[in-house]
């Protein structure tokens, strides 16, 4: 039996290069190359290795996008992460007013001029600061990541 090319395959008997039929290409990772193998390949999947070893077998992913799919893909992680942070910043607000104390704010505040945080409530504001920075910096970065993995 005739070898076939790379990325074709012979799943029946005889010599000619006509009878190779090529791998499916759905079967192939997009960062894979398929690769020889002694004597030909008889059946599908054809044998494909990754074209870096800095991405990891058998999808061809880096160890972040592995991190990603193992949670559901980009839009869930990103939605899992961000529901993580807002519950940190949660806690973080709570601990913070549990060990530092209210001393700090005898009465109100005065508000600034256009201001629309409500200063009576210092756990409020201090919680907005939070939430609003915490959630710019991970779209941001949000954004990076779907970038990098071609989502966008």
């Amino acid at each position: 039996m005739q070898e076939c090319p790379v990325g074709t395959y012979k799943n029946i008997t005889g010599s000619s290069n006509s009878l190779c039929s090529p791998c499916p290409a759905y079967e192939l990772p997009h960062r894979a190359i398929y690769m020889h193998i002694r004597g030909g390949v008889a059946e599908t999947p054809c044998p494909y290795k990754c074209v870096s070893d800095r991405y990891r077998m058998p999808h061809c992913f880096t160890a972040l996008e592995e991190l990603i799919y193992t949670f559901g893909g980009p839009w869930f992680f990103g939605l899992l992460l961000s529901g993580l942070l807002v519950l940190l910043a949660l806690v973080l607000s709570i601990a913070r007013m549990k060990f530092v104390g209210t001393d700090e704010f005898p009465g109100p505040a005065p508000t600034q001029h256009g201001s629309q945080i409500d200063h009576s409530f210092p756990f409020l504001e201090s919680l907005n600061e939070v939430v609003e920075y915490i959630l710019l910096s991970w779209l941001s970065a949000l954004s990076c990541c779907m970038i990098m993995l071609g989502v966008v």
